[in-house]
């Protein structure tokens, strides 16, 4: 079974959060470019475990 990554993480939780248009508007939230977390999500690189912990702060927030 392979490794769950901090870029599958971060795609659940962005998805979860924002739906399906979910890049810009999770972006938006950590105010960096939007670029970057197109970065992350197709895997040329790995988000932070500081960043994950932001993303999963706002999904706690979205979820009530």
């Amino acid at each position: 079974m392979a490794e769950t990554t901090n870029c599958d993480r971060l795609v659940l939780l962005g998805q979860a959060i924002h739906g399906e248009r979910w890049k810009r508007p999770l972006a938006r939230d950590l105010g960096i470019d939007k670029r970057q977390v197109q970065r992350w999500a197709m895997g040329q690189s790995e988000p932070t475990d500081q960043t994950l912990c932001r993303v999963t702060e706002y999904a706690k927030a979205a979820a009530g």
